[in-house]
């Protein structure tokens, strides 16, 4: 510091040493020995205390110049200096906690979840992602063995990942599954790295950070059994056409067999083929359902027949693993409203993992199917009952958990019994796992009888055939088939119930033939070598001398919407039953018959429409958006539209405007459907030209009454 005059310039240091303030003497001339024993106290003290840290204070004294002055000067420098010192310190700690509390906050609230580890695998850092992950607060694993977090299953092999971590080994990406604290397990997958000492190669923690693939690894899988069932799809397609249409040869000279040996000793033999034929037709049709994948789509069914279709399916191999199989089936079951595949699906899983976990057990080993009616819960019931070794309790917590399986590593993905669980959830129900080791195990599902208003009056047959009386003899019926013995069995039952039939075995034929003798109706197989059945029909439909025969399409491959799609009126999937066919042509050939066209996208309820207006003997056509429906009134001119309101991309109010500016489409009555009433919507739709309005919540009765009423008398059957 500067001194000026022979004093301090720093405030409160001018005092000179001592009491004496009379000038200094003159230089050259000395110092003044009577100061010096009051300078040698004041310097003591103030070293002293700068000694016990304090850096404030200061000599005293003046910085002349002298030996004391000099002292002065020099300690006081010194003081100073461990000022600024202290100082430079406490800014270099404060930025320390600065900093190490936005770390603090950076891990803590980071979306991935952390967790730090040292060398002896306790965990140190534990983030709020790491809790959400788990279940567990920080404060409840901090210090605990890093093992809590592991499933029992994979342990050992996760411990292996970790000490090997620590031994310096880096996690570019690991998959470990954790345990969370409700027992569930999730997937996670992880990378590291080590943090060392300052000697470089010491590693004092392994700090680690996840990404939950659970939900990601599932979707997976689905995608690759759906890629594994859409090629066995494909395979079976072309594998039913080639057996579907000598198993349908099979069956009808089998049942023609079956009546001329009536009483003789070959009748039992023909009924023997007849049923192996049947049961091989089964089967053809329940492996298409299993690996051609639908779009969930609810109908009404039945859960007996699916059980018994499953069963059929399986038979084999629950045969070669001696399993007895035994049904407690209670008749006469409600329906239930549910997609048929997906249910087929969550039986075959749970009748094949009893089926699994008895294999390893001694006979006899047996399986029971019970289903039964909850009238208080309103619930349609199954237990499948297996005789294996039962699953021990910690296991029954956690088996409907993904990727959970007790199964050996590549025997199993984990996924069946979760995606059960989802499909069974999905519709409202429950299912659940009862067991006691030694004694076997119960898997059990429930689900509610929750059907669209209106589809209560329907009652789902339990049986596939209904006898029918034929209807509108003399009507001449076109049948085209490439197959020579599918049209001689179509031709020989057609005439025996008195139709006039003639035969074309291709497209080019069929076509030909249908615009020389314009035939009341024509049977179309679809797989054909010169023109596809579905081509022929667009022909047919799009030309005004034929566009009002009715088409019913025979193909091994059930796909009604592609066949609404290019007009035919109903289709069958071979094999069928005769009962079954004169059935359908019963309803296509019933005089006077109005064509309704259906335009929801709702699917669930378009589809139980549909089946409501052809129980009551319309032909209809089905629509999912306002701009298919205005394509399908282009080429089939109903007679009646139900028209939902909201609708995506293009609304019904939208779809009325279109049909009433085209002179060739403004006659074409329309009811308009609303799920809620619209103030000033009936108003609204009149006024656009609708010729009624009805609102869903007034059930299926009133709409029909409605179709009734505009249509005229009710379609007699």
């Amino acid at each position: 510091m500067a001194v000026r005059g022979g004093k301090c310039a720093t405030p409160g240091t001018e005092r000179r040493c001592g009491a004496d303030t009379r000038d200094p003497p003159a230089a050259g001339t000395g110092s003044d020995p009577r100061r010096r024993p009051s300078c040698s106290r004041t310097g003591l003290g103030s070293a002293g205390r700068l000694g016990a840290g304090d850096s404030s204070v200061r000599s005293g004294l003046s910085h002349e110049k002298s030996e004391f002055g000099r002292l002065a000067a020099a300690f006081d420098g010194m003081a100073e200096a461990l000022r600024e010192r202290e100082a430079e310190v406490a800014r270099a700690q404060e930025a320390l906690r600065e900093a190490h509390d936005y770390l603090d906050k950076l891990i803590q609230h980071a979306n991935a979840p952390i967790i730090v580890w040292d060398p002896a695998l306790r965990i140190t850092r534990f983030n709020g992602a790491f809790e959400r992950l788990t279940g567990y607060g920080a404060q409840e694993v901090l210090g605990r063995e890093l093992s809590l977090l592991f499933p029992e299953a994979s342990r050992e092999e996760s411990l292996r990942k970790t000490t090997s971590a620590l031994g310096g080994e880096f996690w570019e990406w690991v998959e470990i599954p954790i345990l969370k604290k409700d027992g569930a397990t999730r997937l996670a997958l992880w990378n590291s790295a080590n943090i060392y000492a300052e000697d470089g190669t010491t590693v004092t923690a392994t700090i680690a950070q996840g990404v939950d693939i659970t939900e990601r690894r599932r979707a997976e899988e689905q995608l690759r059994q759906s890629e594994k069932l859409a090629a066995l799809g494909e395979l079976l397609a072309g594998v039913a056409h080639e057996l579907n249409n000598p198993l349908s040869v099979v069956l009808g000279q089998a049942l023609l067999l079956q009546r001329s040996a009536a009483g003789g000793p070959a009748e039992a033999r023909a009924a023997k083929i007849l049923q192996a034929a049947e049961r091989c037709a089964r089967i053809v049709r329940n492996f298409l359902a299993l690996a051609r994948q639908y779009p969930p789509e609810r109908q009404q069914m039945r859960l007996n027949p699916a059980v018994t279709d499953v069963l059929e399916l399986l038979a084999y191999q629950l045969r070669v693993d001696s399993v007895e199989v035994r049904l407690d089936l209670t008749p006469d079951l409600p329906g239930l409203w549910a997609d048929p595949h997906q249910l087929h699906q969550v039986l075959v899983n749970l009748i094949t993992n009893g089926q699994h976990a008895m294999r390893e057990s001694p006979p006899p080993r047996r399986l029971t199917l019970r289903t039964s009616h909850e009238p208080r819960e309103d619930v349609v019931c199954l237990e499948v009952t297996d005789t294996g070794p039962g699953i021990p309790p910690e296991v029954q917590t956690r088996i409907f958990d993904p990727f959970f399986t007790t199964k050996p590593p590549g025997q199993g993905t984990g996924l069946g019994l979760p995606i059960c669980k989802e499909i069974i959830e999905h519709y409202g129900g429950k299912i659940w796992v009862e067991s006691e080791l030694g004694k076997g195990s119960t898997f059990s599902f429930s689900l509610p009888m929750t059907q669209p208003i209106g589809a209560k009056a329907t009652s789902v047959p339990e049986a596939e055939e209904e006898t029918v009386e034929v209807i509108k003899r003399g009507k001449t019926i076109l049948v085209v088939d490439d197959e020579a013995n599918i049209r001689r069995f179509l031709a020989y039952e057609l005439k025996k119930k008195g139709y006039g039939v003639f035969e074309a075995s291709n497209g080019k034929e069929a076509l030909d033939l249908t615009r020389e003798r314009h035939p009341d109706l024509i049977t179309l197989d679809v797989q054909m070598p010169d023109i596809s059945g579905f081509d022929v029909t667009t022909v047919l439909k799009n030309d005004d001398d034929t566009k009002d025969i009715p088409i019913l399409i025979l193909s091994v491959i059930e796909d009604r919407e592609k066949a609404y799609k290019f007009g035919a009126n109903d289709c069958l999937t071979k094999p069928f039953s005769k009962e079954k066919l004169i059935a359908k042509i019963n309803q296509l050939l019933i005089g006077t018959k109005k064509t309704i066209l259906v335009v929801d996208d709702d699917k669930p309820l378009v589809k139980s429409i549909k089946y409501q207006l052809e129980h009551r003997g319309y032909s209809t056509y089905i629509a999912y958006d306002g701009e298919q429906a205005l394509e399908i009134v282009e080429r089939h001119h109903p007679d009646l539209i139900l028209l939902d309101i909201m609708m995506p991309t293009m609304n019904g109010y939208e779809v009325i405007k279109a049909l009433k500016s085209n002179q060739e489409t403004a006659d074409i009555r329309i009811v308009l459907m609303t799920g809620i009433e619209i103030d000033g919507g009936r108003v609204k739709a009149l006024s656009l030209g609708a010729t009624d309005y009805v609102t869903k919540s007034s059930g299926f009765n009133k709409l029909f009454e409605t179709i009734e009423n505009i249509l005229g008398s009710k379609v007699s059957k």
